[in-house]
């Protein structure tokens, strides 16, 4: 004899803004346009997800060569351009103008790559989460 009773079907899900999900980037290409100390932050978290990072800039800061030196990233010294974004799982960049990220977002987007603008929600595509390390004091 079956004692299951049924189980009443949860409500429907609501709209979303985004769909939060994890995204396995291990042995995956993921570009890097910029130099500076937020670009090194992304770029960090890329390779700590085992990422293969490449990053493109004409100008790194003293964290991104540093970052480079530790970690498996590649530092292009110069602008990135469309054939950069060739095989690549993500691309992020980091631009204070609104024109440089609308460019960069465009390039990304036309060879079908999702892209993250830091701190210019308009040209993402993604949105990361927030993200808490421990450390031993």
């Amino acid at each position: 004899m079956n004692t299951r009773t049924p189980v009443e079907a949860p409500p429907r899900m609501a709209a979303l803004a985004r769909l939060p999900v994890f995204y396995a980037l291990a042995g995956k290409r993921a570009v890097v346009a910029g130099g500076s100390v937020a670009a090194a932050w992304k770029a960090e978290l890329l390779a700590a997800a085992d990422a293969t990072v490449e990053v493109y800039a004409v100008d790194p800061s003293d964290e991104m060569n540093e970052l480079a030196r530790e970690k498996r990233i590649a530092i292009h010294r110069r602008p990135i351009d469309a054939a950069d974004f060739a095989h690549a799982a993500m691309a992020i960049g980091a631009f204070e103008d609104d024109g440089e990220a609308a460019g960069f977002a465009a390039l990304a987007r036309n060879a079908g790559v999702p892209v993250n603008v830091i701190d210019k929600p308009a040209y993402c595509d993604f949105a990361f989460g927030a993200i808490v390390t421990a450390r031993r004091w």
